[in-house]
């Protein structure tokens, strides 16, 4: 017996209906916006209640963490991810509208991004935060997604195209050990790493790297999901980003997030 439920908004507010059935064949977990082609079967054995927060992306999961946003189903992560590296399908999921309803990029990312602005953002997915980075630094600023993830950023050119936008965001396709920054020294004036972090091979060198990328007094957006990333594994982050140059000014609060706001010495 399966439970499948239905959230409809009204209002603010979301109410959920749930209703049961016995399928004739194998469930499937089903994401509003994914494609037949892509849904993953849901089988006993698998676990299927989380969802980063990532962006991550490059976004990337090493282990499941407990964050779920609503209106998303249920589709199975822990032990498909590939050296903790989000598989592409799940791209869909982290752009799922409802998940507005709990972290709002317009919200978070607002008072560090203006108009005019250029805009790093390391293992954009699908362009959850993407999108809004590029509203807030306008037609004459640019937002510049990198991945490694060609899929991703398939699906981010699509969504930037659809929503008139594509002129301001600039999609390069990374190699797994470098961002591929070299032509971007001194020219960022902030960065967005959300939930991207703790899927690196090598957070020392990201920070390294994001720090060449930054102007004088630059800032480095800094987030990972807290049900993922242990407060001591954050705070071994922010040491090695110490190490780059790069140091915390702030410690805003995110949604089932560990957050920091770094910034170029």
């Amino acid at each position: 017996m399966i439970e499948v439920k239905k959230v409809r908004l009204i209002g603010r507010e979301a109410a959920a209906e749930s209703r049961s059935f016995t399928p004739a064949m194998p469930a499937r977990a089903w994401v509003p916006g994914l494609s037949r082609a892509v849904r993953r079967p849901v089988t006993r054995g698998s676990c299927c209640d989380a969802v980063s927060l990532r962006r991550v992306d490059p976004f990337t999961l090493g282990r499941a963490p407990n964050v779920r946003f609503p209106g998303t189903s249920r589709c199975a992560i822990r032990g498909v991810m590939a050296h903790r590296v989000c598989p592409w399908w799940l791209g869909y999921l982290l752009v799922n509208p409802l998940r507005r309803l709990v972290q709002n990029p317009l919200a978070l990312l607002r008072p560090y991004v203006a108009e005019g602005m250029t805009v790093l953002e390391p293992g954009p997915g699908m362009g959850y935060f993407t999108l809004d980075l590029a509203r807030l630094v306008g037609p004459t600023g640019r937002v510049v997604a990198v991945d490694v993830q060609p899929r991703m950023l398939e699906g981010l050119r699509r969504r930037a195209h659809r929503a008139g936008l594509a002129d301001r965001i600039e999609v390069r396709l990374a190699e797994p050990a470098t961002l591929g920054l070299v032509d971007l020294e001194g020219k960022v004036d902030v960065v967005i790493a959300f939930a991207v972090v703790h899927e690196l091979p090598s957070a020392a060198r990201f920070f390294s790297e994001a720090a060449a990328a930054l102007k004088p007094g630059g800032r480095l957006v800094l987030g990972e999901p807290s049900g993922h990333v242990p407060e001591r594994d954050f705070e071994g982050e922010l040491a090695e980003a110490a190490d780059a140059g790069l140091l915390v000014s702030s410690r805003p609060s995110a949604w089932r997030s560990r957050a920091a706001v770094l910034v170029k010495r």
